[in-house]
């Protein structure tokens, strides 16, 4: 079967990501963004929709309960009509992709949305996504768990990159957790790896 046309375009090397999406702790998924049907991957293989994003928690015998997406497109999908009409809270914050600085006021304010989510619901799963699932969404889960799981920002990093393969790449972002957090990354976890 063919795939059909599409005139949406994927988002630049959103097709080279090799995990759709990666447990990090017992309540925080992360992921690259979900698409919906107005993209159209080259093969069936490479699709990644906020369905299959519901199937997957499903799978690890979980629920979602809120979605954090940090992108700043608004045409990947509706987070109304895929997340909210279906009883899970959806956050948007438009943050700043390719190592841009990022308000550590932002970055601290998401960290917080995370913490209150999880505090209430430690049944259900939180996820954090960006385009691809790495360097945003690190910023903000890495953040998290230094803030509010007491690890620290060494900790973090290496349970990020273990997790989700390749971890933050962008130095300028493995900069800005230093600045927020306030503590020094080892030379290992200051060593980029990158996904593709």
């Amino acid at each position: 079967m063919q795939p059909r046309r599409s005139s949406y375009h994927l988002p630049q090397k959103w097709i080279k990501v090799p995990q759709n999406y990666s447990l990090i702790t017992d309540n925080v998924l992360v992921c690259k963004t979900p698409l919906d049907s107005k993209y159209s991957p080259p093969r069936k293989c490479f699709y990644w929709t906020p369905e299959m994003l519901l199937d997957a928690a499903a799978s690890l015998h979980r629920e979602i309960g809120m979605v954090i997406d940090l992108t700043m497109a608004d045409a990947y999908y509706d987070g109304q009509t895929e997340f909210e009409e279906k009883g899970i809270v959806y956050h948007k914050y438009r943050v700043l992709g390719n190592g841009n600085n990022v308000d550590p006021s932002i970055v601290l304010k998401i960290a917080l949305t995370m913490h209150s989510f999880i505090a209430n619901n430690l049944e259900k799963l939180c996820v954090v996504h960006c385009t691809h699932g790495y360097n945003r969404t690190g910023l903000i889960v890495c953040t998290y768990l230094h803030e509010y799981e007491n690890m620290s920002l060494n900790e973090a990093v290496s349970l990020f990159r273990s997790r989700r393969s390749y971890g933050i790449y962008r130095p300028e972002i493995l900069h800005q957790l230093q600045s927020i957090c306030h503590e020094e990354l080892t030379e290992e976890n200051k060593a980029i790896r990158r996904p593709y």
